[in-house]
């Protein structure tokens, strides 16, 4: 079975409130809680590793070189 990879241009980086890097997001987004009123989406950052749920008001789009863009 081969690797899943998303497509280079498919790929949705960001920046979240807290950390330095960019991560990718893996996860397009859950509602959490009973009123489903927290909205989240899965981050990965390579430089370390991590893989962090994020409300989404905590993101920012980036491109690749870190500049602010829509979703």
């Amino acid at each position: 079975m081969a690797n899943f990879r998303t497509r280079e241009e498919d790929r949705k980086l960001v920046r979240v409130e807290g950390r330095e890097d960019i991560g990718e997001i893996i996860d397009r987004g859950h509602n959490v809680g009973t009123l489903q009123g927290i909205y989240c989406v899965g981050v990965h950052f390579p430089k370390d590793g991590l893989c962090a749920y994020y409300a989404i008001d905590r993101v920012t789009y980036v491109t690749a070189d870190g500049t602010p863009t829509s979703c």
